[in-house]
């Protein structure tokens, strides 16, 4: 099965674009995606994707990504796939709505799963995520949890569960899907120059573990 699908790869790996009407834009309207002056609907590519989840079946996943990054999402996505890279799960945010963006985010990161397009602010910023634009993509969140620090450079584990708080204090240990700077998810996103939020500097920033974002510069 392996096998066949990476040699039919254009039509298990595959991107598109969104137009208005089609299913795709009618799920995503006024959920994830909404008339804004920051990004618009021909920047964005509805992408398709093969994985193997937690017990390690082979499953089909959506992803929504910025155009820019069509390519590096297409090429690490199949690299995973070649590899047997288990990914909890690769929905797009929408079939977790909450009502709102921010409040989505949560549900979706609780849910363990790997996405990236959401028009939303940074919770607590005025500023738009990366996410907002499509140009950040988050694998494995429950693993790879988001975490604030206090001055003292303590993290904040308010309302974490025991098994997030593990997997903040265990990140070097061999420990399954939790990503490292040996983990082949950090070296796929690396080599496509993407920045990895589990290399930011506490405590003027979090540590976004399960958070990849590549910066391009326009010309």
């Amino acid at each position: 099965m392996k096998n066949m699908i990476l040699e039919n790869s254009d039509r298990y790996f595959c991107g598109r674009c969104i137009s208005i009407g089609d299913d795709i834009y009618n799920r995503i309207i006024n959920k994830s995606y909404r008339v804004n002056d920051d990004i618009s609907l021909s920047d964005l590519r509805y992408v398709q994707v093969m994985y193997y989840d937690y017990n390690h079946d082979i499953q089909r996943g959506e992803i929504i990504v910025n155009k820019d990054i069509l390519d590096d999402t297409l090429f690490i996505f199949k690299e995973l796939f070649r590899n047997e890279y288990e990914l909890y799960s690769v929905r797009l945010v929408d079939d977790l709505w909450a009502g709102d963006p921010l409040t989505t985010d949560e549900a979706s990161m609780r849910a363990n799963n790997s996405s990236c397009f959401n028009y939303r602010k940074i919770a607590g910023k005025t500023y738009l995520s990366k996410h907002a634009t499509g140009h950040a993509i988050d694998i494995n969140p429950y693993e790879n949890p988001y975490v604030r620090f206090d001055e003292d450079g303590k993290p904040i584990c308010d309302g974490m569960s025991d098994e997030e708080i593990y997997y903040i204090n265990n990140r070097n240990i061999g420990v399954s899907h939790v990503i490292t700077h040996e983990d082949l998810a950090y070296k796929l996103f690396s080599e496509c120059g993407f920045e990895w939020g589990g290399d930011w500097n506490p405590p003027m920033e979090p540590l976004d573990y399960q958070h990849f974002e590549k910066i391009l510069i326009k010309k």
